[in-house]
């Protein structure tokens, strides 16, 4: 496993790719500047992969390593490429090996598919795609085991950015650390009321105020999991056991892009409106995938802390 650079994604390039995602452009073309990850450009392109790709390679040198997104056809997903010719620097090489998983995992782990590595510029061309995409096809079905891991990293991106990275996109709309959310009234008022069992479900309106989506009470986590929206991303604060308080960001997979970011880079200044001190900050993509464990352990802790406790269990009987 190569080490880690320690560079991350500037906020030229969390908005850059913000701009490539919202207006469906073909490719975005990344390089490393001054140890920063910055835009170098966002092309357009047109209804040809072909064509596209042509332009793209006339862009590129084969002596200088970049990284590349490229929208695939028919699917919302993008190739994620790490150009690295055989004819450049050997310093510039080991850079962008080892930055190469930060830059995936702060824009967001989900968008891409496939990560390729390529190192000829005639690989940029519709021939050269053609074989990355038979050579991807080609792959055998996933072990039960990679299906995990790969679940898991999904998990873990939801977010589409790291934490640094979020402050920095919610800092374009005004001065970070200083944001605040318009967030309703009755929301605002049910948050700060909440019995053992209660939730509010919470939503960003089109103008990116935060209204209350819908509120309740259940007697399990499971039974919360049914009261939270299938179809897009929501935000949830439900009070379990008798003084503790979670906060959970789901994210379905069939939700918009657009949504799924700004659920994401939204998450903290929300949070810190809120009346409310949380005992466990919890991100998901469907409903169904909250850990339950989770809230029993704390369960558990609240009872022992309250004088009650378990019985040790008793041994086998003597023969």
């Amino acid at each position: 496993m190569s080490s880690q650079s320690g560079i991350t994604a500037s906020p030229e390039l969390i908005a850059a790719f913000k701009d490539y995602i919202d207006t469906s452009s073909r490719a975005l073309i990344v390089k490393i500047v001054d140890e920063k990850l910055l835009p170098h450009e966002i092309i357009a392109g047109s209804q040809s992969l072909g064509t596209d790709l042509d332009l793209v390679r006339s862009k590129l040198s084969d002596s200088e390593a970049c990284y590349l997104v490229v929208k695939n056809e028919g699917t919302n997903k993008h190739t994620f490429v790490s150009f690295v010719p055989d004819y450049a620097h050997v310093k510039s090489k080991m850079l962008y090996a080892s930055t190469k998983n930060a830059i995936i995992r702060e824009l967001g782990l989900e968008f891409f598919e496939p990560v390729v590595f390529v190192n000829e510029l005639e690989e940029i061309s519709s021939a050269g795609w053609k074989e990355i995409s038979d050579h991807e096809s080609s792959s055998g079905p996933l072990t039960a085991s990679e299906e995990s891991l790969a679940k898991v990293k999904e998990q873990e991106t939801i977010s589409l950015l790291s934490a640094d990275n979020r402050r920095r996109e919610l800092a374009q709309h005004g001065s970070e650390g200083t944001l605040n959310l318009k967030i309703a009234s009755e929301l605002l008022s049910k948050a700060s009321s909440l019995q053992k069992g209660d939730y509010v479900n919470a939503e960003i309106l089109p103008d990116e105020s935060v209204a209350l989506r819908s509120h309740g009470n259940v007697t399990s986590v499971s039974g919360l999991a049914n009261q939270i929206p299938s179809s897009s991303p929501n935000y949830s604060v439900y009070k379990y056991g008798d003084s503790k308080v979670a906060f959970i960001l789901t994210c379905p997979s069939g939700s918009k892009v657009r949504d799924r970011m700004l659920y994401a880079a939204s998450k903290s200044a929300f949070m810190k409106q809120l009346p409310v001190e949380f005992e466990r900050t919890i991100e998901a993509g469907d409903a169904s995938e909250i850990d339950v464990g989770e809230f029993e352990e704390k369960l558990v802790e609240e009872t022992v802390s309250n004088g009650l406790r378990f019985s040790k269990p008793r041994g086998p009987k003597r023969r």
